[in-house]
């Protein structure tokens, strides 16, 4: 669900490193700050596949298309297993199995309002719980993420959906917990995401922690105001304005000088000096920098400087996507933009008739084998289909054949939620390719 807030749970965390973000989107044409995108729109079919399993658990059969706001939208088979992979948390939850008894809760896509708790006008800050999950001594919040990337359930998204969740377990006249919630002593945020490197992960706190959040969200959305400044960073990723916005692109100069120069302390305004804000950066001062600094043979380069210029590159690289987009635009467009121009991209190859006359044709010299060959179908496709899907014991002996490996080593900023690997030498040596193409003998 969609909401027009001034701030949003999924949105919170931009708001708070950048107070002129709701200013500079709202400047944003309506139909491009909600634009949907084939993965925004994949993730609301499986949200609605899952909330519609959560209310018929026991039916045979999945839709074949859900309601999206007054658009059906179809779903696949690769919805609807991960929408089954995702409710399979909750459907043997205690709270689920228990809903309706006392002291015992279970909601799916529950609105919550958050706003009114933070000093906000009532319905200027909401959000929806992909499900609520209420046992004796524990609320539970839970949030399906369909995505592969790794996501913590210790988020300040989740953390602004459990301010709204417990609040509508008190009683607004005692301010005391209603009586059946009344043992409700740990927050529980919970993330189910069925292609990430972990299908679920939870995190714990006291609910004495409660109050220290509300704190620090009052505090946060109390500089959300006209005229805020924008505090450009990582986070414009996700920001409709970060095309347009101007303070970015002073900032991805900045980012560029301060690459290859150590960045010298900021002074406090007062004994007579204040602060001169720096200027905007132009595509010239930019290019020059470019220029200038980007020449440098990396083997020179300290430890130090690598860890600095992988910083600032993380907003510049940010910049620059959104300037090649723009740029394509322009193009598609009909519009000049000087020095590019739109050219015919590369050839793909195919098959000038349908299978049946193509393959006829080949067999003429080459054999069945060669036109079809056998590859072992992976993991991740195998779990997909209906043989597997068909009966629990089938998914429960089609793990068995599953081993997960560890993955591949990469560089990630120090901000990232996946714990840290002890690298030993010679672990990103390169490993040799190896092919074969003989068929095992037992086929």
């Amino acid at each position: 669900m969609q909401h027009t807030n001034l701030v949003s749970p999924s949105k919170y965390e931009r708001r708070a490193k950048c107070a002129g973000s709701h200013e500079a989107e709202m400047a944003v044409p309506k139909e491009e700050r909600n634009k949907d995108t084939p993965a925004s729109i994949q993730g609301t079919v499986r949200h609605l596949l899952a909330e519609w399993r959560f209310a018929n658990p026991s039916s045979p059969d999945w839709p074949e298309t859900v309601d999206d706001n007054g658009t059906d939208r179809a779903a696949s088979q690769d919805d609807i297993v991960a929408a089954e992979k995702a409710f399979g948390y909750v459907k043997t939850h205690k709270a689920y199995l228990n809903r309706g008894q006392t002291g015992f809760l279970a909601h799916a896509e529950r609105t919550v309002e958050i706003g009114k708790w933070v000093g906000l006008e009532e319905g200027s800050f909401a959000g929806t719980a992909d499900a609520v999950l209420v046992q004796p001594g524990v609320v539970e919040v839970v949030d399906y993420k369909f995505g592969r990337w790794l996501v913590s359930p210790d988020s300040w998204q989740f953390k602004t959906l459990a301010i709204g969740v417990v609040a509508e377990l008190i009683d607004p006249v005692t301010g005391a917990f209603l009586p059946e919630y009344a043992q409700t002593r740990v927050i529980k945020l919970t993330v189910v995401q069925p292609e990430g490197p972990e299908m679920v992960r939870s995190a714990e706190f006291n609910l004495d922690v409660l109050g220290e959040w509300m704190q620090t969200v009052r505090d946060d959305v109390a500089r959300i105001k006209p005229g805020a400044p924008r505090t450009p960073g990582d986070w414009c990723k996700f920001c409709a304005a970060a095309g347009t916005c101007r303070e970015r692109m002073r900032s991805a100069g900045v980012a560029l000088e301060s690459m290859f120069e150590e960045v010298p302390e900021t002074k406090p305004p007062g004994n007579g000096e204040d602060k001169t804000p720096a200027p905007i950066a132009t595509v010239d001062s930019i290019t020059e920098l470019a220029e200038a600094r980007m020449t440098q043979d990396p083997e020179e380069l300290t430890p130090e400087e690598i860890g600095r210029i992988c910083d600032q590159a993380l907003l510049v690289e940010g910049w620059f996507k959104d300037i090649r987009k723009r740029r394509d635009e322009l193009l598609t467009a009909g519009q000049a933009v000087p020095g590019w121009k739109l050219v015919e991209g590369r050839k793909k190859r195919e098959w000038a008739q349908d299978e049946a006359a193509t393959v006829t044709r080949l067999k003429k010299w080459l054999s069945v084998a060669d036109i079809y060959p056998k590859v072992l179908i992976s993991p991740a496709k195998a779990e997909k289909l209906e043989g597997v899907q068909k009966t629990k014991l089938r998914q429960q002996q089609f793990k068995e054949l599953i081993q997960t490996t560890d993955g591949k080593p990469v560089a990630a900023p120090e901000s990232d939620p996946r714990p840290s690997v002890n690298q030993p030498s010679g672990m990103f040596e390169p490993v040799a390719e190896q092919a074969t193409t003989d068929i095992p003998d037992f086929l």
